[in-house]
């Protein structure tokens, strides 16, 4: 009997010895997970565009000195249980079932090799640059483009707390689509800021009373370019696609197109609208500088080109539609990044071109 005792007890140390290898050699090995290395291009020592599968569309990712200071504050203030590496994770493993057993372990695991690749301050980038803030804004620097016209180191404390509470939900808390949301989820932001020692009195005051600016031209989610124009842009748009390739590809219609702002001139030719297109895909017409288009609209509902047909591009700061008014056709002034120089285009009669 007790011999017999001896034999199960070391059969079961043995099946326990096994049991406790297997998991080990199993949480360690990543033959099954989602490759990590691809992460890297997410934490850049310059800034860069960057892409995989899972993600929604292109992200310009910035190095973790490109980002700015007052969104690492707010998002830890927005999320303050937040784990970069899980939810890097997560992002990693798409086209899985997110409630899974499996999935979740996989998530766990991979979490881990992560934490164990990367800084906490890398981790930080990794997460903002592949991070989701609505249709068009993969990354906090495209994110910043899109509501602000600003790069994100150029961020105010209010304007970064209102991007990282876009991310818990980014259609609820749209500041295009629900305002007030918006605006409560950003000054929730930056009452915890204030609690955490991230801004002291004046500053939260400042910013809470601050009302939300995001930019002034169309082309939102409850604003988008009119279709005849979509179709008029087609060939730049196929010209910006076919510059990326394989996972590059994936959204590359979104982003070209969410970053086309517009405004509608009311004065045209025989009272036809006319729409005027500022194009600032950065990977499309230079870091710099963007491509300016005027079309206007034809008996046919369709949209003539009428200014930008070179393709000129450059470090365009801002378009001004001037007052002055010529057989229907506005005057319009593009100022280029340096403040010192700018263009006039004034029509002609059949044509617009530069002073």
């Amino acid at each position: 009997m007790a011999a017999l005792y001896k034999v199960s007890l070391g059969l079961a140390i043995l099946v326990l010895i096994a049991a406790v290898g297997f998991c080990g050699w199993f949480f360690l090995y990543t033959g099954d997970l989602p490759k990590t290395e691809q992460l890297s291009e997410f934490a850049p020592t310059a800034g860069h565009l960057a892409t995989d599968s899972c993600l929604a569309g292109l992200s310009f990712a910035d190095p973790s000195d490109g980002i700015g200071k007052p969104f690492q504050d707010a998002l830890v203030s927005a999320e303050p249980g937040i784990s970069f590496s899980d939810e890097i994770a997560r992002t990693l493993m798409c086209n899985t079932l997110e409630r899974s057993a499996r999935y979740q372990l996989d998530v766990f695991r991979l979490s881990w090799h992560i934490r164990r690749r990367f800084s906490e301050q890398q981790l930080f980038t990794i997460y903002a640059n592949r991070a989701y803030f609505g249709p068009g804004a993969t990354g906090v620097e495209n994110a910043s483009e899109h509501f602000f016209q600003k790069g994100a180191n150029a961020l105010s404390a209010e304007e970064a707390a209102l991007l990282a509470g876009l991310l818990r939900g980014p259609a609820i808390f749209s500041p295009f689509k629900d305002p007030d949301k918006a605006l409560q989820r950003r000054n929730q932001i930056l009452e915890t800021m204030a609690v955490r020692g991230k801004l002291n009195a004046t500053e939260v005051a400042r910013a809470v009373a601050a009302p939300i600016s995001t930019r002034s031209l169309g082309n939102t989610e409850v604003k988008s370019l009119p279709s005849g124009v979509l179709k008029a842009l087609a060939a730049s748009e196929t010209e910006y696609c076919d510059e990326f390739e394989d996972d590059f590809k994936k959204g590359c219609e979104e982003t070209f197109r969410t970053n086309l702002m517009w405004r509608e001139l009311p004065v045209a030719p025989r009272g036809l609208p006319a729409i005027l297109v500022e194009n600032r895909n950065t990977g499309f017409c230079g870091s710099a500088g963007c491509a300016l288009n005027l079309f206007i609209q034809q008996p046919d509902a369709q949209f003539a080109q009428t200014l930008g047909k070179d393709g000129e591009v450059g470090a365009l700061d801002r378009v001004t539609v001037l007052k002055t008014i010529t057989d229907g056709h506005y005057n319009i002034q593009k100022t280029w990044a340096d403040e010192k120089t700018h263009t006039i285009y004034r029509w002609r009669g059949s044509r617009y071109s530069a002073d």
